[in-house]
C-alpha cells in the first residue's frame, strides 16, 4: 500500500498545520465567492466593529480561527484521502485529526496579542485565495507546498529594528509575522525555546530562519554545533542529497527514513505528515 515505510518518531507539539474534522467542507466554489465579496485590498487589524476580538477576554479572533478550522479540516482530508505513506496519515510528529485537540490550538493560535493590538493586518483576500487552493488540490491530490505557510494571509506593520518578540510558543505564534513584507523576524534565543526577536531584512546564508530567507537560500533544519533552537539556518539550495532523519533536513521536505537519505516527494507525498 505505502510507496516507502516511515520508522517511528517521537510525540512533540503540534505546528500550525494541524487539522480539524468536524467543521463544515470548504468548497471551493463558495470560497472563490469569498475572495471577490472581500474585495482587493481588506487587511485589516481586528476591531470590535467588524466582530473581531478587540479585547484579550473576549477570545480568539473570530477571523482567523475560522480560517485555521477551515485550514486544518481540508488538510486532513488531503491527509487521509492523498497520502501513500500509510505511516505518515497524520499532521506532524504523529498528531492526529482529532477535533478536541486541533479547536484548543486553533483558538490559542488565533488569540495571539499581535491580532489585537495593530502590529498584524488581516487579508481576507490571502486567506480565501489559500482556501481556495487548498480546496481545488485536495480534489485531484495535486502538489501543496512542504511545509505549509500561513504567513501570506497576514500584513505585518513593524519596521526594521522593532521588536516583534512573540509572545506564545514558536509553534503557535502569529506574532512571529508583525514584520513588514520583505522582512523576517530575526530570532535570539536558547533550548529552552525562549526567544527574542527583532525585524530584520531576509535571512542570509548562515542565519537563523524559519522559512524566511533570501532568494536562492532555503532553511536548513540540519543541527549545527550540537542543537539549535530555531527551525534552522539559511543554507544554499541544491543540497538535498545528503543524510537526514527528519523532514526539515531536506530541501524538498520529505526525509525518507528506510533510507536515511532526501527525496523529492510525489505530488500526492506533499500531503504526507511532516516530520521535523
Amino acid at each position: 500500500m505505502t510507496s516507502r515505510s516511515i520508522g517511528s518518531v517521537a510525540v512533540a507539539t503540534l505546528v500550525a498545520l494541524g487539522c480539524g474534522q468536524t467543521h463544515p467542507a470548504v468548497d471551493a466554489a463558495a470560497v472563490d465567492a469569498a475572495t471577490r465579496d472581500a474585495g482587493a485590498s481588506d487587511a485589516t487589524a481586528p476591531d470590535a466593529s467588524d466582530g473581531a476580538v478587540a479585547d484579550a477576554a473576549v477570545g480568539p479572533d473570530p477571523r482567523a480561527l475560522r480560517y485555521c478550522l477551515d485550514v486544518r479540516e481540508l488538510r486532513c482530508r488531503g491527509n487521509q484521502r492523498c497520502c501513500p505513506l500509510e505511516d505518515r496519515a497524520f499532521l506532524d510528529w504523529f498528531t492526529s485529526c482529532n477535533e478536541v485537540r486541533i479547536e484548543q490550538q486553533c483558538e490559542e493560535w488565533a488569540s495571539d496579542t499581535a491580532l489585537r493590538d495593530g502590529t498584524i493586518l488581516w487579508d481576507a483576500v490571502a486567506a480565501a485565495r489559500v482556501l481556495e487552493t487548498l480546496a481545488a488540490a485536495v480534489e485531484t491530490c495535486g502538489a501543496i507546498s512542504r511545509p505549509f505557510d500561513d504567513s501570506e494571509v497576514f500584513v505585518g506593520t513593524l519596521d526594521e529594528g522593532q521588536d516583534c518578540t512573540p509572545d506564545r510558543p514558536l509553534d503557535l505564534s502569529v506574532g512571529r509575522f508583525r514584520c513588514r513584507r520583505g522582512l523576517r523576524c530575526a530570532l535570539e534565543g536558547d533550548s529552552e525555546g525562549i526567544f527574542v526577536g527583532v525585524c530584520a531584512p531576509l535571512g542570509g546564508d548562515g542565519e537563523s530562519c524559519n522559512e524566511d530567507c533570501q532568494s536562492g537560500l532555503w532553511c536548513d533544519g540540519l543541527p549545527r554545533n550540537g542543537g539549535d533552537p530555531f527551525r534552522g539556518r539559511c543554507a544554499p539550495s541544491g543540497s538535498d542529497a545528503r543524510r537526514c532523519f527528519r523532514d526539515t533536513h531536506c530541501e524538498l521536505r520529505l526525509c525518507d527514513q528506510v533510507t536515511d537519505s532526501c527525496v523529492a516527494p510525489s505530488s500526492a507525498e506533499t500531503w504526507c505528515g511532516y516530520i521535523g
